[in-house]
């Protein structure tokens, strides 16, 4: 009985996480607006701390294009995915947040400001 039991309790889990992630997926963009609205924001008023920032950026994919492993596969990967659009709100996100600027995380922001919360359908 309590292998049948954790059977169905990890079969709820996983279907639990799959849940989460097609949500996450499906309001992947409403939350990318939010964040450009607050990065935008803290930009505007904050143009030395953009600078830090935009600084950090440069060494930060310097280091991918010109390092001892530039142009290997997984560097090239990893460069890919640096340059996303979601990589570098994430990354804005994060330092925003060091600077003191409230800037939610994605589940933060779906309990708080999504219209449609995970669980509310």
């Amino acid at each position: 009985m309590t292998a049948k039991r954790n059977r169905a309790q990890a079969k709820d889990e996983v279907s639990q996480q799959r849940a989460r992630q097609s949500h996450q997926e499906r309001f992947c963009e409403p939350y990318k607006a939010y964040l450009r609205e607050r990065v935008g924001e803290a930009e505007k008023a904050h143009p030395e701390a953009l600078a830090a920032f935009e600084e950090t950026e440069a060494v930060e994919r310097a280091k991918l294009t010109r390092g001892p492993f530039a142009g290997r596969p997984l560097t090239q990967k990893a460069l890919e995915v640096f340059d996303q659009d979601a990589s570098r709100l994430e990354r804005a996100r994060e330092f925003w947040r060091v600077q003191g600027l409230t800037t939610l995380s994605f589940w933060e922001w779906d309990e708080a400001l999504n219209e449609a919360p995970f669980g509310s359908s």
